[in-house]
């Protein structure tokens, strides 16, 4: 008997060998067919009628089909629909093992299909029985399947999904997944989760333009697919048509254009000339560019505009406009001058007057000194206050994002990088990158450099909307005319190239940071020729460590790029393959004079000084980062830290 049973099931198993084979049992499962209805739904002629007959005849042995004697048509039999579920299964199982079901995510990244996922989407959204939804996903599953594409879509499967719904006749689920944009589901979580309304319209708004970027904007199996993917990183995706990231002005320039009406200065108390009036013209110029930049924007020359020689009256009204900065919701860096240069003393002198009562949260301070300069008053301001930066190089500047901008050889500050700035940024994530290549170092390079070859295709994507936006005058501040051409110039505006979890990557393997750092700029190089300028960088913007963080618990114990307080693995392999552009990050609570002047031996031209304080938003008094309690007044409060920095 068991033989016998062997016997059959061989034959079952020979009779799904072909695939003419198949697509007569899947007909049958639908509906009863004649021979001929047969023929030509697998589109065969009649002449083939022979070689048709063979292959009913091996599904008739095999006991999957018979022939009604009245009607004349073939149907399935028991066993037939039984032995077309397990070839599915089959056919399921091998496929999820060689390739697997990928899914395009609204979270904006790409994943393996998950039937499981869809049964627990209609139990919490559509509050579905739990065995009505796997019976549903199950059926999805199968219909996907047989879907000819390279990756599924979320607004697909829901497609699938609410066909299947409504032949079931069960419209009301379906109706509790309408989509506002984002699912009904996850707006109400939102609304009820953060404690700002308004956070929840801007996340709406950049979803959607997010999502319009990686379909229509970039090439889907390029840049697209490596961003979602977590392979790399378009900082400030949404904003890839709309603007650039930072503006670097000199202010004596931006002062002399006379493009600034004094209707802009509406809540401005000076009036005439000053420096009360230069500080408010220079503040309402800002405030009308940060609509046009995503990051921050970095002020040169501020020192200029201040006279030699400073009276009583000149001081109050610096110390009013240093104010009117500083708690300003505008994201900005101001460039001082260099210490021993009178008015880059007054503009100090007012800062350690103000140290009790501000803390820099949306502006950052550069200030250059040269060897020999006593700093130990401005590594105490530092620690008071907080970013500081500060530059043994005298043509050098650090934008709002940590971005080391310098001219050209022999090339002027004012020509080369005033009135330019940073157009778009891409991080590389090169952990996820090193596995791709199987840990092995040989396949490390190549595919690092075909998604650095993906990173500039979407930074000259972002160059040429940087362009056409400001052409078309959409960005009018950055669009206005001066001399004859826009205030922003295209040619001074630079791309960026950026890379995480190299530390961890160098920790177990013997990949050589100088040689990766060298092949970008090698990379790289070639783009210039096509009418745009990336550089690299050692530091990255916080929002591509949060998103891998996101995606993959992992990359939790991620820090930013070579931070750190003078203990920095491969700084000099570093330092060589940036020429000294390197920025290091430092605690300024663990800073002094001999730390500061170790890391200018080593090579560091740019140290950046920070420290973590909170602002009570009941009372505004400054606290340490580890107080709950305000110990002014007494409320435990959420401790607010400016715009750009929301919360510390």
């Amino acid at each position: 008997m068991r033989k016998a049973s062997s016997e059959m099931a061989l034959l079952v198993v020979s009779a799904l060998s072909d695939p003419l084979r198949l697509r007569v049992i899947r007909l049958l499962q639908e509906k009863k067919l004649r021979y001929k209805e047969l023929m030509k739904e697998v589109g065969l002629q009649q002449d083939k009628s022979g070689k048709f007959n063979y292959h009913i005849e091996k599904l008739k042995e095999g006991g999957l089909i018979v022939k009604e004697e009245k009607t004349g048509k073939y149907k399935l039999t028991d066993l037939g629909a039984k032995a077309l579920e397990a070839y599915r299964e089959i056919e399921r199982a091998t496929f999820m093992k060689s390739e697997g079901l990928k899914v395009r995510k609204s979270e904006l990244r790409i994943e393996s299909f998950d039937k499981n996922k869809i049964r627990d989407y209609l139990v919490t959204e559509a509050e579905m029985d739990g065995e009505l939804a796997m019976d549903i996903a199950d059926e999805v599953e199968e219909r996907l399947l047989s879907v000819p594409v390279r990756y599924l879509t979320a607004p697909l499967i829901r497609e699938f999904l609410n066909a299947i719904l409504i032949e079931r006749g069960l419209e009301r689920y379906r109706h509790k997944l309408t989509r506002l944009g984002l699912p009904v589901y996850d707006v109400s979580k939102r609304l009820e989760e953060t404690g700002h309304n308004l956070e929840v319209k801007t996340e709406s708004g950049n979803s959607v333009l997010e999502q319009y970027v990686l379909l229509s904007v970039l090439p889907r199996e390029g840049a697209a697919d490596a961003h979602l993917a977590g392979y790399i990183h378009l900082n400030r995706c949404w904003e890839w048509c709309i603007r650039p990231e930072e503006i670097v002005h000199y202010a004596p320039q931006l002062l002399s254009m006379e493009h600034i009406p004094e209707k802009w200065l509406v809540n401005s108390s000076f009036k005439g000339d000053g420096i009360g009036w230069n500080i408010s013209l220079l503040s309402a110029a800002l405030q009308r560019a940060a609509y046009e930049v995503s990051v921050g924007q970095l002020i040169t020359g501020f020192n200029e505009i201040l006279p030699n020689e400073m009276s009583s009256k000149d001081m109050e009204e610096l110390r009013r406009g240093l104010w009117s900065l500083i708690v300003g919701e505008n994201s900005i860096v101001l460039s001082i001058g260099e210490i021993g240069d009178k008015r880059t003393e007054n503009i100090l002198r007012v800062l350690n007057e103000l140290r009790n009562k501000i803390f820099l949260s949306n502006v950052k301070i550069n200030i250059h000194i040269k060897e020999g300069d006593n700093i130990e008053s401005l590594i105490e301001l530092g620690k008071k206050i907080g970013n500081i930066r500060i530059i043994m190089e005298r043509t050098g500047e650090i934008s709002w994002g940590g971005r080391i901008l310098t001219p050209k050889s022999g090339g002027s500050f004012t020509l080369d990088v005033a009135r330019g700035g940073i157009g778009g940024s891409v991080a590389i994530n090169l952990e996820k990158i090193f596995e791709y290549a199987e840990r092995r170092e040989t396949r490390f390079y190549p595919r690092f450099m075909k998604f650095i070859r993906m990173g500039a295709q979407a930074l000259k994507i972002k160059s040429k909307c940087d362009r056409d936006n400001v052409l078309k005058r959409k960005l009018p501040f950055l669009s206005m005319l001066v001399k004859g051409e826009p205030y922003l110039r295209i040619e001074n505006i630079k791309y960026e190239i950026q890379m995480i979890g190299f530390r961890r990557i160098m920790s177990e393997s013997r990949i050589d940071v100088k040689k990766v750092i060298n092949s970008v700029k090698d990379g790289i190089k070639r783009w210039r020729m096509k009418g745009i300028e990336i550089i690299t960088s050692n530091k990255t913007l916080d929002e591509p460590i949060h998103r891998f963080r996101r995606m993959e618990e992992r990359f939790k114990e991620w820090d930013t790029f070579y931070t750190g307080t003078g203990d920095i693995p491969h700084l000099r392999e570093i330092l060589e393959a940036h020429k000294g552009d390197v920025l290091v990050y430092t605690n300024a609570r663990n800073m002094d004079k001999n730390k500061i002047y170790e890391l200018f031996d080593e090579g560091v031209k740019y140290i950046e000084m920070g420290v973590k304080r909170k602002i009570c938003t009941n009372c505004g008094e400054i606290m340490e980062a580890s107080e709950v309690i305000c110990p002014n007044c007494k409320t435990k409060t959420t401790f607010y830290a400016g715009r750009k920095n929301r919360f510390f």
